[in-house]
């Protein structure tokens, strides 16, 4: 428990200390500062200790196990608490500081008195969250065989082979440990001030922008997804209608087995399947298209086939019997009509097809969805209401594709009636 206090300990001063340097973009040591932050939360606290304790001794330099659990300890902490000041001083607005400076303060008495009291309160959440993380990362310690709970729990189920009772007691152990910190910072964050919303996560540097960029991304796979679902919707709705019961049982087949299967499923096939069992490696926004157009031309297929078999046979005899050959007879009277009739249900394929494309994040496509919980993740010790904002942008953003769709869907049919 004293590496975790004086790691912690370390962790923040060192956090101070960076994001000082990134926050007033000092020369040089600001550069510094980013690398190290980019190293340190992108590489394993165990690799991180494997190289203190059993790489350095390479080189000459020997460690205890003890000094390489807090080194590394505060070399992983610091570049969190550093991002979780730096959320906290960018959260202060310039005026204050200007103010602080018009009434006579120096540059250091403004940020000790001005800036890092409301920094550290806007940042309180995200330390609490960072603590019990530190915390919790001492398990591996018992890796470079520094007795800590870790390395106690396992001696005891190698002694006694009592595996439950000793997981059980480790549980017990870290709840009595992190149970009361947890409710230390919550009772501490309720007596504070009530901070920011959280809504300027959408501006922070360019995420707004990314959001917008991924939205091109969704939009692009439903443009074309769309258009080739009704062009060989239609094409296979008129087959429908075939004679040939060979043809209708095909077609029938085709499109329950389509409908039964959900999207997702169907990604999962396309994406992994035909990579693993036919070595076809196809990216995720083609894997998406294929799909969507899979399910929209079946969708659309069994649309089109109803709107042509609900028109009188009448028109069908008299088109024949003017002397028109299939292909007019489809143009200039079947399918004029079946517009008008698909209208209303194409619209619902149409923004059906829009909204599922939600789920090609699962296969790793970065559209809309996939940013939004991309600058989430990036924020969620700094601003923990970021997922309202940025879902309820996204929200809105579907919302703003999809109501036009909708509203002119009204109007076709208003003038198709008139």
């Amino acid at each position: 428990m004293h590496i975790a206090v004086w790691g912690i300990l370390g962790s923040f001063l060192l956090g101070l200390i960076v994001s000082i340097i990134r926050h007033y973009r000092i020369l040089v040591l600001a550069q510094v500062a980013t690398a190290y932050i980019e190293l340190s939360r992108n590489t394993p606290l165990l690799i991180q200790l494997f190289f203190l304790y059993f790489g350095l001794p390479r080189i000459g330099i020997v460690l205890s196990s003890e000094v390489c659990a807090t080194l590394g300890l505060v070399f992983l902490g610091g570049s969190y608490m550093a991002e979780s000041f730096r959320s906290g001083l960018e959260a202060i607005s310039q005026t204050q500081q200007e103010i602080g400076l018009a009434i006579g303060l120096t540059p250091l008495q403004v940020f000790y008195y001005v800036v890092l009291p409301q920094a550290t309160a806007v940042a309180l959440p995200s330390f609490s969250a960072n603590v019990i993380f530190l915390i919790k990362e001492t398990s591996v310690f018992s890796a470079v065989a520094l007795a800590d709970l870790m390395y106690v729990a396992k001696d005891l189920i190698g002694l006694y082979y009592e595996t439950d009772i000793a997981l059980a007691m480790l549980v017990v152990a870290y709840l009595i440990m992190l149970l009361p910190i947890s409710l230390v910072f919550s009772w501490i964050e309720r007596r504070l001030p009530t901070q920011d919303s959280g809504i300027q996560v959408l501006f922070q540097g360019n995420n707004l922008l990314r959001i917008l960029q991924g939205l091109g991304v969704t939009i692009g796979i439903s443009i074309l997804s769309v258009l080739l679902s009704m062009m060989f919707g239609t094409v296979m709705g008129i087959i429908m209608t075939s004679h040939s019961r060979i043809i209708r049982f095909l077609t029938r087949l085709y499109l329950e087995f389509i409908r039964i299967m959900p999207q997702l499923v169907l990604l999962f096939i396309v994406y992994f399947g035909l990579a693993r069992n036919f070595n076809i490696n196809i990216s995720g926004e083609t894997s998406a298209i294929i799909v969507f157009t899979l399910w929209g031309t079946a969708e659309m297929g069994d649309l089109v086939r109803g709107a042509i078999t609900s028109l009188p046979k009448h028109q069908f005899e008299s088109g024949q019997a003017l002397g028109l050959t299939n292909v007019q007879l489809y143009y200039h009277i079947i399918i004029p009509q079946v517009l008008r009739r698909l209208l209303p249900q194409a619209i619902n394929l149409v923004t059906r097809m829009i909204k599922t494309t939600s789920l090609v994040v699962l296969i790793g496509v970065v559209e809309v969805t996939k940013v939004g919980q991309q600058i989430i993740d990036s924020n969620r010790l700094t601003i923990p209401t970021a997922s309202f904002w940025i879902y309820g942008t996204i929200l809105v953003l579907y919302f703003a594709v999809c109501y036009p769709i909708s509203k002119l869907s009204t109007h076709l049919e208003k003038h198709w009636r008139n």
